[in-house]
């Protein structure tokens, strides 16, 4: 256990691991956290009547930062160059026209509905998935290269384990509380979400280095998929309702969905912020001993491969 520690590799991937939720959560959330702020720094173009223009422009309660062009056509090239949020055309008869580009129509219904705290669950869950795929899949690959050589399996997959478990534990610490310092969350609310955290990562990882093993090299080109099939299945992109048959199994056999489901839950405050834990459980069992009956067998091969090798 102690020379499996010990490899560079697999310092590095813990430390990654742990770290990881710092980097994601902090750029996501902050970066929407601060556009919150800035609200009033948009810029709204008028066309049409200065009198109205001047009429908003000296109003005590119009924020925005504005300014009038001559023409529509000037208009609508600053929408199209992001230099405006949105084109008010007032025509002679007063009659008003609103003018937004997509980016910024999405934007502004973000901000309304305070994307921030929205999308928290979403992009927590995110960041301790790839937390455990990134750190994972070297730390399985040091195993399974140890295991070639020494054929110690069942002890090195104990330290194995224990490595999924200590990242685990202290990477949702590090999400949860970035989270709490841009969004200001309570202590109960960052305590269960690092709870939450601890068993999906956990799971995450479970399921993981099941593609890993079965996979090996190939690993990516199928972890990949699966992260992305759960990021439109997760309940954030796509209502579940919505969802056809196919994509709601994914939620049933893949965690993802259930964690941003409780994650909600715990942020705004839900009653059954624990509805999902259940199922996280049932399936962090499952991968776990589908992990071992894989393993069980891939030992054979890998014995069976070195021994052709040395003999080679």
């Amino acid at each position: 256990m102690k020379t499996f520690f010990s490899k560079k590799p697999v310092i590095f991937s813990i430390f990654l691991g742990i770290i990881y939720p710092l980097f994601m959560v902090g750029i996501y959330i902050g970066t929407y956290k601060q556009s919150v702020h800035k609200i009033d720094q948009l810029d709204i173009t008028f066309t049409g009547n200065r009198q109205v223009y001047e009429g908003f422009k000296d109003s005590k309660d119009f924020t925005f930062k504005s300014n009038f062009v001559t023409s529509k056509k000037q208009g609508e090239e600053e929408l199209q160059k992001n230099q405006a949020i949105m084109m008010v055309d007032v025509d002679k008869d007063k009659h008003v026209r609103y003018y937004v580009n997509s980016g910024s129509d999405v934007f502004s219904r973000q901000v309304a509905e305070k994307a921030n705290e929205i999308m928290s669950p979403f992009f927590l869950t995110i960041a301790t998935f790839i937390g455990a795929l990134s750190s994972g899949i070297v730390i399985v690959g040091v195993f399974r290269a140890k295991i070639m050589n020494e054929k110690k399996i069942w002890m090195d997959y104990v330290s194995l384990q224990l490595a999924f478990i200590i990242i685990s534990i202290f990477s949702p610490i590090v999400g949860a509380l970035t989270l709490q310092h841009i969004n200001n969350l309570s202590s109960m609310v960052t305590l269960d979400l690092i709870l939450h955290g601890m068993l999906f990562m956990y799971v995450s990882f479970l399921l993981l280095h099941i593609v890993f093993l079965l996979l090996e090299q190939y690993a990516m080109a199928v972890a990949v998929p699966i992260m992305l099939s759960q990021f439109v299945t997760s309940g954030s992109i796509v209502p579940y309702s919505t969802l056809t048959p196919f994509r709601k199994l994914v939620t049933s056999v893949f965690p993802m969905y259930s964690n941003v489901k409780d994650v909600t839950a715990i942020i705004f405050g839900f009653d059954d912020k624990y509805s999902q834990v259940p199922h996280l459980l049932f399936l962090g069992v499952a991968y776990l001993i589908i992990g071992m009956i894989v393993l069980h067998f891939k030992n054979i091969y890998w014995k069976k491969e070195f021994s052709f090798m040395v003999l080679k």
